[in-house]
């Protein structure tokens, strides 16, 4: 029997930093949230000299989009053309008996491009994010943005100008206050940059689009380590008083030291996930 999902789980952090592809195809249509609002976040690749679309919609050309896999914490596609090949895997790392882990509020986006000839190309991959991911909804307010650079990976971050922490609950309602992050692994001869685009909506208030792009090396096979995160600053007010979330340790004091740990710990993090996910499906069979 074969099973569709009546929506896929891309980031599944909490009910704020929640998106998901409510389409068959995950480039047939714009990323949602869960109360069916644009989140979108749309990505690229261009193969020598031709820009195909994978995730979202967009002006180019969309890849075929060949396989879908879903488990208890990852998602995977798999796209291609008639030269290359592109897999994507989506993985939260919801492991409850790491409650720390589990409460970070990061998301990895693993890539690995490969050539069907089996020869050198040129090729570079994008992500592009809409600043409707830090409103409640599209033109709420005026979105800030600024990127950089660390010793372990290339970030960008976008926010609503106001910041008003905390400010609204309730259902059907969109975070509108910290920041979302998109952020990608250094590795050896790569390069990666954080861009503005203009938005591609008109709206009364200053409005853009966050990308960040890699430029792989001419060859056969490469593969690329992204991270979407959002740093919500305070996660609950208690009694008054507004709370750090749980993640915000010693170890991990702000979202930039989670992000620096969430890469390093990638390959034992990705082990375990794996891990537990082999395990539940064999004790439900």
């Amino acid at each position: 029997m074969k099973l569709r999902a009546p929506a896929v789980p891309l980031i599944s952090v909490d009910p704020y930093f929640n998106i998901w592809s409510m389409s068959n195809q995950l480039n047939a249509e714009v990323t949602r949230h869960w109360s069916d609002k644009p989140h979108r976040i749309t990505g690229i690749l261009d193969f020598d000299g031709s820009s195909y679309c994978f995730m979202g919609l967009s002006e180019f050309t969309s890849m075929k989009q060949e396989k879908l896999t879903i488990d208890s914490l990852t998602t995977q596609y798999v796209f291609s053309t008639d030269k290359v090949e592109l897999k994507v895997q989506f993985m939260t790392p919801l492991l409850l008996e790491d409650p720390i882990l589990c409460s970070r509020p990061i998301t990895y986006v693993s890539v690995l491009v490969n050539a069907k000839d089996g020869k050198k190309h040129t090729y570079s991959l994008r992500f592009i994010a809409d600043d409707e991911i830090c409103l409640d909804h599209k033109g709420q307010w005026d979105t800030q943005f600024s990127y950089g650079e660390t010793d372990c990976f290339t970030w960008g971050k976008v926010g609503s100008l106001p910041q008003q922490l905390l400010n609204k609950s309730g259902d059907d309602i969109r975070i509108d206050w910290g920041y979302l992050y998109l952020a990608a692994q250094k590795q050896d001869d790569i390069n990666i940059e954080t861009t503005v685009l203009p938005s591609q909506d008109e709206t009364e208030t200053k409005s853009g689009r966050l990308q960040i792009s890699i430029d792989f090396p001419p060859s056969s096979s490469n593969e690329a380590l992204f991270a979407f995160a959002y740093d919500d600053i305070k996660s609950i007010e208690y009694f008054g008083e507004p709370l750090d979330a749980y993640w915000k340790t010693d170890d991990t004091p702000n979202i930039m030291a989670a992000l620096h740990k969430a890469f390093l710990d990638y390959p034992s993090i990705k082990q375990r996930c794996d891990k537990f996910s082999d395990e539940m499906y064999q004790n439900a069979k």
